[in-house]
């Protein structure tokens, strides 16, 4: 199961709630062949705050980081093409 992180494009995959998933896809087994899920059934899991907070600023933390590798990536797509358009109008030699 995947969940999509907010204003992210990518789904992020918790490994901490093995339980909770299998609890999850039981239930929804269930929901599939009978005509009503009871919710009450359904166990969430209970993350203490200061664990929640660490786990968002570890989610804060590595979304900067990929923002910061796409930055890269498009700022080394643009010196390539830079240097395409130089070879090719003589601004730049090649040796």
């Amino acid at each position: 199961m995947t969940w999509t992180w907010p204003g992210r494009r990518r789904p992020v995959v918790p490994r901490r709630i093995p339980a909770w998933d299998r609890q999850h896809r039981q239930a929804g087994s269930y929901a599939s062949t009978a005509a009503r899920l009871d919710a009450r059934r359904l166990q969430l899991p209970r993350v203490p705050l200061a664990e929640q907070r660490r786990y968002g600023e570890r989610f804060r933390e590595l979304a900067a980081f990929e923002d910061a590798l796409r930055t890269a990536g498009r700022l080394g797509g643009q010196l390539v093409q830079g240097m395409y358009d130089g070879l090719t109008d003589g601004t730049v030699t090649p040796g």
